[in-house]
């Protein structure tokens, strides 16, 4: 394969900056790489010339990169050396490719959980576009240089980031690729948490387990607050939910109402409870800091408290019982002027009006 050298190390100078680029990436937004070999059925147009295709088999190399944009999707670049196909009387044709493609992942055989962390095993479809280089050594004309590339594949992902591919992969109507490769993602994963059957009568449990001396419904290893009232409707913790909870934890990408993965703990947390008080009214409130005009933050408040209302009804909390409403940047409970207070103005507290 001629120039190969040079493809791979074009690829490889990509492969060894990710890892860097990658750093403090939140989970469901990883780069990686990958390297491939396979078999191309090459057939160049030989109508109305002197030659025919006489072997349209070839070996092929591809080297990747991308990047998981979210639990379904990622973008890719490849760079691919799918070999020669071989013309009758004689001469070669040789099919070089590089180009950029979006991956769609639309099955995952772990769930959730596997789309988010790219594990167990996945299928995916994948469509782009690529830009095609031949070398002959007889005379021909190439019609389409630029093209669509139409693929699919199964992969599966291990925990620790490496994952094996297997796709075939459609770059022009004469040159086809199937290929198996490995690729190795690079940042950190989250874990989702998972789903704890509550159908189990809470008061066998209790007295099987452990006691609830304030009669609140959470036990006492639990209960960091054991001694409420006995009519009081607290949280998990066993505390009494106050007028104002602010959601620590939950997270939005920047300037975004895109929530991170790491908040789904917190909200489970949360529509547990408002599960709990089935007759409980909350408004969700969303708050921002003073960076930024007063209409784009009253609407990023607003926005960011809708996500997270969307979010609780889809744990089953009802919607007569969930209000939201954005604040913007007008009832800080910090300084904007300091990093730690801006910080702290970027919240989304939910407001008890009825309890």
């Amino acid at each position: 394969m001629k120039n190969i050298n040079r493809v791979m190390l074009t690829v490889a100078t990509c492969v060894i900056s990710m890892p860097v680029l990658a750093e403090n990436t939140d989970f469901e937004s990883r780069w990686y790489a990958g390297a491939g070999l396979g078999v191309s059925r090459l057939k160049p147009d030989t109508n109305n010339t002197i030659y025919s295709v006489s072997d349209s088999s070839s070996n092929g190399l591809k080297l990747y990169g991308g990047y998981d944009w979210n639990d379904k999707f990622s973008i890719e670049a490849y760079i691919a050396d799918l070999g020669e196909s071989t013309l009758s009387p004689s001469g070669t044709v040789e099919y070089r490719d590089i180009g950029v493609s979006g991956l769609y992942y639309f099955y995952n055989n772990q769930g959730d959980n596997g789309r988010q962390n790219r594990t167990n095993l996945s299928v995916f479809a994948k469509a782009g576009l690529g830009y095609m280089k031949n070398d002959s050594d007889v005379n021909y004309d190439r019609i389409h240089d630029a093209h669509i590339l139409l693929g699919a594949g199964l992969e599966y992902g291990f925990s620790n980031g490496f994952a094996l591919r297997a796709e075939a992969e459609f770059f022009d109507e004469d040159s086809q690729f199937y290929s198996v490769s490995v690729l190795k993602r690079f940042g950190k994963t989250s874990k989702i948490p998972v789903a704890v059957d509550e159908s189990v009568d809470i008061a066998v449990i209790n007295k099987a387990v452990n006691e609830d001396s304030d009669g609140d419904g959470i036990v006492d290893s639990r209960d960091q607050c054991p001694a409420t009232k006995e009519d009081a409707r607290v949280d998990n913790s066993g505390c009494e939910i106050a007028d104002i909870i602010v959601l620590q934890g939950v997270q939005f990408k920047t300037g975004s109402a895109r929530l991170k993965g790491v908040s789904r703990s917190v909200l489970d947390g949360a529509a547990t409870t408002l599960l709990r008080y089935p007759d409980m009214l909350v408004e969700v409130a969303g708050h921002t800091d003073s960076v930024g005009s007063k209409h784009s933050n009253q609407r990023l408040s607003l926005n960011r408290a809708n996500a997270v209302r969307q979010y609780l009804l889809g744990k089953g909390v009802s919607a007569e019982n969930l209000t939201a409403r954005g604040y913007g940047d007008t009832l800080p409970v910090e300084d904007n002027n300091s990093v730690e207070g801006r910080a702290a103005n970027r919240r989304v507290e939910l407001r008890i009006l009825k309890k």
